[in-house]
């Protein structure tokens, strides 16, 4: 597992808010885990993108949980 989350952090591979929920187990889990810091989660400016976060690949694939 050790490289496959070294090969998405070289690669700066990230996840929208949607998907990320599907990957953690939904939208509260994922949202406590970005308020604990536990994943990294970017809210990039510019009118075509508000509000939409850019969740960190290598967090969100750390805490994925299998249903």
């Amino acid at each position: 597992m050790e490289d496959i989350y070294a090969a998405i952090r070289k690669a700066h591979i990230t996840f929208s808010k949607s998907q990320a929920m599907k990957i953690v187990g939904g939208r509260t889990r994922l949202e406590r885990l970005a308020y604990s810091k536990k994943i990294r989660v970017t809210i990039p400016s510019g009118n075509y993108r508000k509000g939409q976060w850019e969740c960190n690949g290598e967090d969100v694939l750390r805490y994925a949980m299998d249903k």
